[in-house]
């Protein structure tokens, strides 16, 4: 039987990596004094020797223990036991002592792979969390969101967001993956547990072992919620909410993994702040009156930021601009106030057929713009085509009651970059576009020649 430990050089200690026992295993082992070059000696003595000491205190003796290390410092750690006798430890040592060379190599080069992979998976957690501000949904469907996205990110089994109530101040679960983590402090009644701490304080919680914090009640929780952290979300220097993640392991989280908490909360922060911007005062500024969808101006402000954005990340989006044919006929046949049904109705089969991250507006008049976030030009045109189908089969009635009719769309597809790295060249090549699908007879999608 054994164990195997990683070496983590910013915290210099060993993490316990696998076991085939992890029972009574320390998770984690400090090693106060890391390998240097100048005197590698002395260094790796002192570190096999805290190694050996932890070890001791929790398995007791018998235990063969490796310092796995290379020429740029201490890799990880190896414990054997369970031997049935003298002779067979001696083979088993000699044998290990063989393969160090090749197993310090493979985990070096894991190690790195390692690291490597959680930081894109913190860029991508970043991301995702970003592009929930695209979206219309209410706080709590983000924040659901949002706590799923950090329980990946953070391999935790639980994940509570607390978000203040707007009414009362107090605070409330939005969103909770696993068991929501109520874990309750001392002064419980006032402070509202280990959330209502944090937001007292305005300040970050790191408790890698619940069992011996004294600020927490109830050894039920702090079984199920041995190792746990917790971050306030700061709007505008308000504490608007509190962030918590939890783990059955004592030990699981460490001070990169309260990092990794910090960053999503400060980013999930701007969200809030996004979103209760546009359901304010200014979302009266940002929507047509008519259809309620967002307007022209709001269309640019989220324009520039996509531009922005797919520059930073060489992604490509596309814009699909929308005009309902034949209009003006609408109006003379049937009046204006029939005329703003077939807008309003228009506007919702859009909306009904598009993903959350894909935004539409009311460009003006009877013309529309879509945004569609990683979208190429042919897939674009795909959805263009969808949203063509969707109006032209849908039917209309006069507000006579009696008449029903039907309305078709033109639609012009405009990429970025390949028609315009800049707001005005790119919606001036979906002008383009839609101009090019009226000239060959309308109820029809386009692209620019060039770009086909």
């Amino acid at each position: 039987e054994g164990a195997l430990w990683l070496y983590e050089r910013y915290n210099s200690s060993l993490r316990l990596a696998h076991a085939t026992d992890s029972r009574n295993m320390p998770v984690r082992i400090a090693i106060s004094q890391p390998f240097r070059a100048q005197d590698e000696a002395v260094s790796l003595r002192a570190a096999l020797g805290q190694f050996k000491a932890a070890l001791r205190s929790s398995l007791g003796e018998g235990v063969q223990t490796f310092l796995l290390h290379d020429e740029r410092g201490i890799v990880g750690a190896v414990a054997l036991f369970g031997w049935q006798n003298t002779d067979e430890e001696n083979v088993i040592h000699e044998r290990f002592r063989q393969v160090r060379d090749i197993a310090t190599l493979a985990l070096r080069t894991a190690g790195e792979r390692y690291l490597l992979q959680q930081e894109n998976r913190m860029l991508n957690a970043l991301y995702e969390i970003g592009r929930l501000s695209l979206s219309s949904q209410s706080i709590e469907d983000l924040g659901k969101k949002f706590v799923s996205t950090v329980s990946d990110l953070l391999s935790a089994p639980f994940v509570t967001l607390y978000l203040r109530d707007r009414e009362s101040g107090s605070l409330q679960i939005t969103a909770a993956v696993g068991e929501p983590v109520r874990l309750m402090g001392q002064e419980s009644d006032t402070d509202g547990g280990v959330a209502g701490w944090i937001a007292q304080h305005a300040r970050p919680l790191y408790l890698p072992h619940t069992s011996a914090e004294p600020r927490i009640i109830g050894t039920a929780s702090k079984r199920v919620f041995a190792s746990l952290m917790g971050v306030p979300l700061l709007v505008r220097g308000h504490v608007e909410g509190v962030l918590l993640a939890a783990h059955r392991t004592p030990g699981y989280f460490d001070e990169r993994h309260l990092e990794q908490l910090m960053s999503v909360a400060n980013q999930f922060a701007q969200v809030m702040e996004a979103s209760r911007f546009t359901r304010s005062v200014g979302l009266l500024a940002l929507t047509d009156g008519l259809t309620g969808m967002f307007n022209r101006r709001y269309m640019e402000v989220r324009l520039d930021e996509e531009i922005h954005r797919s520059h930073r990340y060489g992604k490509r989006f596309s814009l699909i601009l929308v005009d309902v044919d034949h209009f003006k006929q609408v109006n003379d046949t049937w009046g204006h106030a029939t005329g703003d049904m077939v807008l309003q109705e228009v506007s919702r089969r859009l909306i009904e057929n598009l993903r959350e991250t894909e935004m539409v507006f009311r460009y003006g008049g009877e013309e529309f713009l879509v945004i569609l976030p990683e979208t190429p030009l042919q897939q674009a045109t795909v959805v263009a085509q969808r949203l063509c189908d969707a109006v032209r089969e849908h039917p209309f009635h006069a507000l006579d009651g009696t008449t029903t009719f039907h309305v078709t769309l033109s639609a012009g597809v405009a990429e970025y970059p390949t028609h315009g790295s800049d707001k005005l060249t790119l919606l001036a090549a979906a002008d383009q576009a839609l101009y090019l699908a009226k000239r060959r007879g309308r109820n029809r999608v386009e692209q620019l020649p060039d770009a086909a």
